[in-house]
């Protein structure tokens, strides 16, 4: 696909996806740079965008568990509710991996309903946009 088909991909899919409350969903990703090569010679694959759209939302729900986790229980419940329904998007066992990412998710999500925010801040830093969070 071309970026401009990524982005409308992205879009669509951010429609039927629920935000925290004063929360903007953000533009589609950059476009992946590299040395020599033009961003007009970059392709996606079909589902990027769909893909994309998954995971800044499901880092917007963890970064609201996070802000709300021992602050406000009702917020916190909601927010860790809405980062466990990413099981629940046929996207998640479309186009992530089933031996690598979904376990991970799976265990963060283990970890914060006993609690432990370990899991859901290490995803946080290694798979969402710093501007996210």
């Amino acid at each position: 696909m071309t970026r401009a088909q990524m982005e409308k991909e992205y879009a669509s899919a951010i429609q039927s996806l629920e935000m925290p409350e004063g929360v903007s969903y953000p533009d589609a990703p950059e476009t992946p740079t590299v040395d020599g090569v033009k961003e007009s010679d970059v392709t996606w694959q079909k589902g990027a965008g769909e893909a994309d759209a998954i995971i800044d939302w499901n880092c917007l729900w963890g970064h609201e568990w996070l802000k709300y986790q021992g602050q406000d229980q009702k917020l916190a419940t909601n927010a860790l509710n809405m980062y466990k329904s990413i099981l629940d998007q046929p996207a998640f066992n479309k186009y992530f991996d089933a031996e690598s990412f979904q376990p991970v998710i799976r265990e963060n999500i283990e970890k914060a309903e006993l609690g432990d925010p370990s899991g859901i801040k290490s995803d946080m830093q290694s798979s969402c946009r710093g501007d996210l969070w």
